[in-house]
């Protein structure tokens, strides 16, 4: 197990279940995908427009059966950026989830979430992880699935984020519209929801550089630069643009909201694949990889419940889904 506070907290790697093989299985699919259940294997289908998302009834029956507290760590961004290896890493390899190469290769649009059959367990709770992969023209829902079964979101990205990249998640501004507590009770302001929803944790990827201030040249923390930078504001209220409210949005919806960065990890050939050039790894990123590790796994925490002090179990995230879908 790579990470020490996972050591600490007396976490162990353990199957969902014998009868599966495969590393992950996808939880949520576009209704233009075929899950073929015996082959393992995903497709796309011919002709078939993008309308709906499924649920996929293995994947949600295998969260149905935790018993106890459960914690569902998601890792969401674009298609091939990393996210697999973050979450192998966690559980003590380079290659302990993986989304099906064939379905990379397949499907145009490699898009769903894929829950990965080994989790981590302790006396107090079970966690579970999702590889979710997003198209931001039409996932708006997948991620919104996500945000609301998740105790942790990881939003992989490239680079140094910008204001712009607030425009992939402009779905959060009408959040608030359309959520409610329990039935009837509707949510008017976002921070009233915030304990229902996950911590978010924006992770970099391939930054180098120092993070700085723009106004004063100040060296800024990641955290530090997505909330003064990214998601600060330097216009009038009555000026609000789609990224200010975005931003808005972001920081009241969510338990916390920090931010990591980790370096490019080596040559070009471990930046496409990293898992198979695990050998050619640069220190650097182990070291700035191994931080990171700690830090998700400080986060993990059962989903909590409508009433103060409760945890939802695995069944009731499986009826949250059905619910949802």
């Amino acid at each position: 197990m790579a990470s020490s506070e996972l050591r600490k907290r007396g976490f162990r790697v353990e199957p969902f279940t014998k009868d599966c093989p495969q590393l992950s299985i996808p939880l949520i699919l576009p209704n233009d995908f075929l899950y073929n259940p015996e082959k393992g294997s995903v497709l796309d289908v011919v002709g078939e427009r993008r309308r709906q998302l499924n649920l996929i009834e293995k994947a949600a029956e295998l969260i149905g059966g935790i018993e106890g507290p459960v914690c569902v760590m998601a890792v969401c961004g674009e298609p091939m950026t990393g996210k697999a290896y973050v979450v192998s890493r966690l559980l003590g390899s380079s290659k302990a989830f993986t989304v099906s190469a064939e379905f990379m290769v397949q499907t145009t649009k490699p898009c769903g979430a894929w829950l990965g059959t080994s989790v981590l367990k302790s006396d107090d709770v079970t966690v579970v992880f999702l590889h979710v992969n997003l198209d931001f023209e039409d996932d708006a829902g997948l991620l919104l699935s996500t945000l609301l079964i998740s105790s942790v979101v990881v939003y992989n990205t490239l680079g140094v984020p910008s204001k712009t990249d607030l425009n992939k998640l402009k779905f959060l501004t009408t959040l608030a519209k359309n959520l409610s507590i329990q039935e009837g009770q509707v949510v008017a302001d976002l921070k009233e929801f915030r304990s229902h929803m996950p911590d978010f944790i924006w992770l970099c990827r391939d930054v180098d550089k120092k993070l700085i201030l723009p106004s004063t040249k100040e060296e800024l923390s990641a955290s530090d630069y997505i909330l003064r930078v990214v998601c600060g504001r330097d216009t009038a209220e009555d000026e609000l643009t789609e990224e200010d409210r975005t931003a808005e949005a972001l920081v009241s919806a969510f338990c916390s909201v920090d931010a990591f960065c980790l370096p490019c990890p080596g040559p070009e050939d471990v930046v496409e694949n990293i898992a198979k050039h695990a050998d050619k790894i640069s220190p650097k990123f182990t070291k700035e990889l191994d931080k990171f590790l700690d830090v998700m796994a400080q986060k993990i925490r059962p989903i909590y419940g409508f009433t103060d002090g409760s945890a939802l179990s695995g069944e009731t995230v499986y009826y949250s889904l059905y619910y949802l879908h």
